[in-house]
């Protein structure tokens, strides 16, 4: 008697032991799944950082420029673009005569600075795309904007919202940068 009831137990015990690795493996695939949504949102943070790195990056180039060209920001002259983001983003400027020419005029300079700053922004940042505005007396306001691929990000994330000025849609991005020469 003391054999059937061991036998019985075992025959008891053997599905418990599917279920318990069944039950396992749910939690260990919730588990799983938990960290690929933090990799993919760390991914998504990274990429954002690396872009508003890069926007840092062309606001520095273009206050350089502006500040290398001494006589050139001076009235009448102006780096002020003025514009749309529909009318700057994605534009890549062809070069302009003066782009290796030494003694060009203060006039050709800024045209060239702000064609090359345009290409820069065109090659670094998706759909992106630069303005300058203000003038040399009171600053200038250079904003650099950039299409956000994750149409759930809000642009006033980043520095405030676009200026109205720039007309941009919700899903771009823009810093904002005040430079006083």
């Amino acid at each position: 008697m003391a054999t059937e009831r061991r036998i019985g137990t075992r025959r008891h015990s053997a599905g418990l032991s599917l279920i318990e690795v069944l039950v396992s493996m749910v939690i260990s695939a919730i588990g799983l799944m938990g960290l690929i949504g933090l990799q993919v949102g760390s991914m998504r943070s990274a990429k954002s950082a690396h872009l508003q790195s890069a926007a840092n990056l062309l606001v520095g180039d273009l206050a350089d420029r502006m500040r290398a060209n001494a006589g050139g920001h001076r009235a009448p002259l102006t780096y002020a673009t003025g514009g749309t983001w529909a009318s700057v983003s994605g534009d890549a400027p062809a070069a302009t005569a003066c782009a290796d020419e030494p003694r060009c005029t203060a006039e050709e300079r800024i045209r060239e600075d702000i064609a090359a700053w345009q290409r820069a922004i065109a090659a670094a940042l998706p759909e992106g795309g630069g303005v300058v505005l203000g003038n040399a007396a009171d600053g200038y306001q250079v904003v650099v904007g950039w299409r956000e691929r994750d149409a759930t990000v809000e642009a006033s994330s980043v520095n405030g919202a676009c200026p109205a000025a720039v007309s941009a849609p919700s899903n771009v991005r823009c810093l904002v940068v005040s430079v006083m020469l």
